[in-house]
């Protein structure tokens, strides 16, 4: 009788683990996934609106209006590494923002 009351209370005690991926149906934040093999959508800033520019995380109203804007003084952009010439991106922001931008060559 000891031995099952313990092994409940082992499950118990697992199921409330912040490292158990699943409680109560629901997954528990910070728990492993599995790697979902599809990359994130990418955003083309050459053609991209400051509405969809927004859609990437880390870019608010402001960055995609210096973003469009910087597009339509300077031109298109030829690699993602040039929008560290708009206002507001550096080195660290400009690598969070990387996966989820492309620029498409035109021609």
């Amino acid at each position: 009788m000891l031995s099952i009351i313990s092994a409940v209370l082992a499950v118990a005690v697992v199921l409330a683990s912040p490292l158990s991926p699943v409680v109560g149906g629901a997954e528990w934040p910070g728990a492993v996934q599995e790697q979902n093999e599809s990359e994130p959508k990418r955003i083309d800033v050459n053609t991209a609106t400051a509405e969809e520019l927004q859609s990437v995380p880390g870019i608010g109203t402001t960055l995609a209006r210096r973003i469009v804007e910087f597009r339509e003084e300077h031109g298109p952009f030829e690699k993602v590494d040039d929008l560290l010439n708009v206002r507001g991106i550096g080195v660290a922001s400009l690598d969070k923002l990387r996966p989820f931008l492309s620029i498409k060559k035109i021609g």
